[in-house]
């Protein structure tokens, strides 16, 4: 434990680009910042994923429909040490674990 955060939000305008994609059975998000800056995490949140499963990417989109600005939650995994436990610095990957539509 390290006594850090591990939680960060990004707010975005809805005209900013946020698409969703299956990447390899992996639920997917990529957004572009107000910097311009390109993101592209893995998504965590199970009420999204199962929007997904019932209505397919189709389903995530119509979340949008409607929404001035979107709020995306921003978490780090635990870290982890490789498949031996022998990575260090363990490693602790980003992903999207939760999407407000406001």
């Amino acid at each position: 434990q390290t006594g850090l955060r591990s939680l960060g939000a990004v707010e975005l305008p809805a005209s900013r680009p946020v698409r969703f994609y299956d990447d390899y059975d992996k639920l997917t998000c990529w957004f572009i910042d107000k910097s311009d800056q390109k993101y592209s995490f893995p998504i965590s949140c199970r009420e999204l994923k199962k929007v997904y499963e019932s209505e397919g990417l189709a389903g995530l989109d119509r979340l949008r429909q409607g929404a001035r600005k979107l709020h995306l939650r921003i978490g780090l995994a635990n870290p982890w040490g490789g498949p031996k436990g022998d990575w260090h610095p363990k490693r602790a990957y980003a992903m999207v674990n939760g999407i407000f539509f406001v």
